[in-house]
């Protein structure tokens, strides 16, 4: 099996530029809990959770630094980076990359990946 048979490619994305605030928004509007964060050219360069937003408003000592915090901060500044990754032609077998499938409630799969260097 391939890394291309499990993986999507129709991701919701976050750019580096977007603030803390629009992040919010996407995470509120998608359901998700994390975004893949690119950069200017389309490259993935991390990626951005509602974790990560909640520990950077946990560090906020006051209310002022909250209001900074969404309305001025860029995602780039409370991003994780982007984790190692297997690419599509790779064997899921061979791949450094290891993978776990769980079946969730329903036919859908749970896929969990972690680089096993």
């Amino acid at each position: 099996m391939l890394v291309s048979d499990i993986m999507r490619t129709n991701l919701k994305t976050i750019g580096t530029d977007a603030t803390v605030s629009e992040a919010v928004d996407t995470f509120a509007r998608s359901g998700l809990s994390a975004l893949p964060v690119l950069d200017r050219h389309g490259r993935a360069v991390g990626t951005c959770s509602t974790r990560d937003i909640l520990e950077a408003e946990a560090r906020c000592t006051d209310q002022l630094a909250r209001e900074l915090l969404f309305d001025r901060t860029l995602v780039l500044e409370v991003m994780q980076p982007w984790p190692q990754t297997a690419g599509p032609q790779e064997d899921v077998a061979a791949s450094p990359v290891a993978c776990s499938m769980a079946r969730s409630s329903g036919s859908s799969w749970k896929i969990t990946a972690r680089w096993s260097a």
